[in-house]
């Protein structure tokens, strides 16, 4: 089984107010595998910066956006996709790491 998509769905009520709800907006993720299995998550922190940091192009070889970081990759290794996510997308990360 392979990831072959990542989605994003940004929600949020029509009108977003300062307070202390965090339930205003929200960024669902969608992992689509090509076995036609779909992993549904959310976000819990700064919904559209999260949908930036998953959907962002890739600029050079540390610094890439997280859905072409698991494209191709097999989703029931969590712990790898983990290590793979967070080396890939450090500017300042373990360099010639092969995850």
């Amino acid at each position: 089984m392979k990831i072959i998509d990542v989605r994003t769905r940004y929600l949020k009520l029509p009108a977003v107010s300062v307070c202390g709800d965090n339930l205003q907006d929200l960024l669902i993720v969608e992992v689509v595998t090509d076995s036609g299995l779909i992993g549904i998550g959310e976000v819990h922190t700064n919904a559209l910066a999260a949908r930036v940091i998953i959907e962002g192009a890739g600029y050079h070889t540390s610094s890439r956006g997280l859905r072409e970081v698991i494209l191709g990759e097999n989703p029931l290794e969590i712990g790898r996709l983990w290590d793979r996510m967070y080396s890939l997308t450090q500017s300042y990360g373990r360099r010639g790491l092969t995850i």
